[in-house]
């Protein structure tokens, strides 16, 4: 059997996700308990993943007598780990910081020693050390879970999402690393200074993102090459069905708003930016010229000219 640190974090987050569904389903706290072993063994292989990349020498406790490919020494453990990460890689971990901190205590107490835990307690520090390794693996690890479906399906992570908790605590924990790294979403504009967030096709979250030429799903983890490869990705019609509905509910706003030729959703409109029409819901594009050439182009150029004879 061999794993690599990825494998290995993956392997035990999967059985964390198991003994969380158990604990929540049929109200096992000895559930819990294992949880938490198998989360914080995650959490610290997570960890110890972000510095082999930094440098391999800082998995080692000696630093001083490492020699490159040698796998003699003791490796460091979690606080060490977390310290490094802090102190040498420079990643500000914000909030996570405190939530593998009580993660760790948790652990050790119940590792170590007989322990007396509430089981809100338990629970808080599980839901919180799962946002904290979805952060790393997205966001500063950029893994992309398709590659690990051996060892953790995604499946896992939508049953993980589907507790009201976890949900809540995730979305909670996204919102302000969004306004500490002014991360720009993905949106689209209706109207001057007026966007709304594109969802994303695989989670529905509105947190699709660009980073690095790329967009990234600040929820999910998933990659798009980009916008074009989000909107070819909808096949569930996640983001026909919301941006028709969002769009519909400021039409007020947004008089050329009509029935995209193309997907037949009503999610069509001319862009303030540029003039192009264009779909919110599939991305088709026309010019000016080209729109008004279609029939539907011209049922909104003959309402346009009612609407200005009523005034």
């Amino acid at each position: 059997m061999t794993y690599g640190l990825i494998e290995n974090s993956m392997d035990s987050l999967n059985e964390a996700v198991n003994y969380y569904s158990s604990g929540k389903e049929y109200d096992d706290e000895r559930s819990y308990k294992f949880c938490i072993i198998m989360l914080y063994h995650s959490a610290e292989l997570i960890m110890k993943e972000v510095l082999y990349r930094e440098h391999p020498v800082l998995l080692y406790e000696c630093i001083d007598n490492y020699r490159h490919n040698s796998n003699a020494g003791k490796t460091i453990g979690f606080t060490v780990a977390l310290s490094r990460i802090k102190n040498i890689c420079n990643i500000d971990l914000a909030h996570y910081y405190k939530y593998l901190i009580e993660l760790s205590n948790k652990r050790n107490v119940i590792q170590h020693y007989r322990f007396d835990i509430e089981k809100e307690a338990l629970i808080s520090a599980i839901i919180s050390g799962f946002s904290a390794i979805e952060h790393i693996l997205y966001n500063i690890l950029k893994i992309k879970l398709d590659n690990y479906e051996e060892y953790i399906p995604y499946q896992q992570f939508e049953i993980l999402h589907k507790d009201s908790e976890v949900y809540k605590k995730r979305k909670r924990d996204i919102g302000p690393y969004i306004k500490q790294q002014s991360i720009d979403l993905v949106t689209f504009e209706y109207d001057y200074d007026k966007k709304i967030c594109i969802p994303c096709p695989r989670c529905s979250e509105k947190f699709l993102s660009y980073q690095n030429d790329k967009i990234n799903c600040l929820f999910c983890g998933k990659e798009y090459d980009s916008l074009s490869a989000v909107y070819s990705s909808d096949r569930s019609c996640v983001i026909s069905h919301y941006m028709e509905r969002e769009l519909g509910r400021r039409k007020e706003h947004i008089p050329s708003l009509c029935e995209c030729p193309n997907c037949n959703y009503t999610s069509m409109m001319r862009r303030p930016s540029d003039n192009q029409w264009m779909c919110a819901s599939c991305e088709y594009t026309l010019s000016d010229s080209d729109f008004y050439a279609l029939e539907i182009g011209q049922q909104v150029e003959a309402y346009s000219d009612m609407d200005l004879l009523m005034d």
